[in-house]
């Protein structure tokens, strides 16, 4: 609350795990990562809002463009160990 700014949530990655962002020609903005990527930065994420004493701000992913999309994420990221925690 340095800036008088407060949120309760924070979204990391915009559709990562979507094909279109993998491509060179792509013009719109996001980022390619896979779950296991996800996992790894979630987990690092989460690690740097504790040391921040930010432990109350949740943590929300993944915002893929379909249900199908977003379930398939889901189910990689449960396996991972940390990330759901």
């Amino acid at each position: 609350s340095h800036w008088g700014i407060e949120f309760d949530s924070l979204e990391p990655f915009n559709e990562p795990d979507e094909p279109w962002w993998a491509r060179t020609t792509c013009r719109q903005e996001g980022c390619h990562m896979r779950p296991r990527t996800q996992a790894a930065v979630l987990v690092e994420l989460r690690s740097a809002l504790r040391r921040l004493g930010l432990d109350r701000i949740r943590v929300a992913c993944s915002d893929e463009n379909s249900h199908r999309r977003a379930i398939s994420t889901w189910r990689a990221l449960s396996h991972e160990p940390g990330v759901l925690d």
